[in-house]
């Protein structure tokens, strides 16, 4: 079930991120330059430490799995949330 969440998150993390590329002039006149960089370098940050947490999720033991998907899947949770709030601000102005 984990996975599969991952997976949903992973996708609407995708899509936005690319809706928002293509939009970044909106993102500039609603001046949310500064809050978009943020969070693309925290976000090119994450994906380098996802691909760490998912090689820990084979080779350490099992008891470790629920920990760790747990904290990637939470720490995607937030940044998907960030470009959400990013999309929805400057879908409203």
């Amino acid at each position: 079930m984990i996975t599969i969440i991952f997976i949903i998150i992973s996708f609407q993390e995708f899509r936005l991120n690319g809706y928002l590329h293509l939009h970044q002039d909106k993102i500039s006149e609603a001046g949310l330059t500064t809050k978009w960089q943020g969070v693309v370098r925290i976000e090119g940050i994450w994906n380098l430490a996802t691909w760490v947490i998912i090689i820990l999720l084979f080779v350490l033991p099992d008891s470790y799995f629920l920990l760790l998907a747990s904290i990637l899947l939470l720490i995607e949770a937030v940044i998907v949330h960030q470009l959400d709030q990013i999309t929805m601000k400057i879908n409203h102005n």
